[in-house]
């Protein structure tokens, strides 16, 4: 099981891959880390209000894995977390 740093580290290395840059997907970190829903939501919201991360969930824009605009307010997208 992951603790939020092990989780950010995943998370900033997958965009920072010279791939395509990016994001991870949420499916990939409950596969790797096999961590529980309210956990994971509780480390998302935690790692968004310290500015570690941002998240976009494909409804401002076709494609979430890139960052077309700027992130929605850390408050929405906290919102977004623990709505799905």
């Amino acid at each position: 099981m992951g603790n939020k740093d092990d989780i950010l580290r995943k998370i900033t290395e997958f965009y920072l891959d010279p791939r395509d840059f990016n994001g991870l997907p949420v499916r990939n970190i409950v596969q790797d880390f096999k961590v529980e829903e309210t956990e994971l939501k509780n480390i998302l919201a935690s790692l968004i209000r310290e500015k570690e991360i941002s998240l976009n969930f494909g409804d401002t824009h076709p494609n979430p894995h890139i960052k077309a605009f700027w992130e929605e307010k850390e408050e929405i997208q906290i919102e977004k977390v623990y709505a799905q």
